[in-house]
Order: C-alpha cells, then structure tokens, then sequence
C-alpha cells in the first residue's frame, strides 16, 4: 500500500509540474497577443495621422483596375 501511495503522490507532482508549463505557455501567449494588439493600435494610428497631414483623409483610394 505504500508503494501505490508514493506512486500517486508523484503523479500529482508530474501533473502540477504541467499545470505549470500550460500556465506559463498560456502567460505568454497572452503577453504576446497585446502586443501585437498594441502594434496593430499604433500602426493604424500613423497610417490615420498620415493620411491626415496629407489631406487623403477622406479621398476613396485610387482601383487601378478602373481603366
């Protein structure tokens, strides 16, 4: 009986070790979609400022296929 006891308590620590991994790869999955939230943000935010300083702001865009 006490071989199946230390055999489940190692169970659970190869279980909580990973919890701990999953938790980690989900941290950083985390940290790097706001990041690439917080580009995406930025960068249609210079392309707005852009076009604004440029007087395009409320031009339709050229259809090059309208010839």
């Amino acid at each position: 009986m006490g071989d199946t006891l230390i055999d489940g308590l190692e169970g659970l620590t190869k279980i909580e070790g990973l919890a701990d991994v999953l938790f980690d790869a989900i941290y950083w999955l985390g940290v790097i979609f706001v990041i690439l939230v917080l580009a995406y943000f930025f960068v249609s935010l210079s392309i707005f400022i852009n076009k604004a300083k440029n007087g395009t702001l409320g031009e339709k865009d050229d259809d090059y296929l309208d010839d």
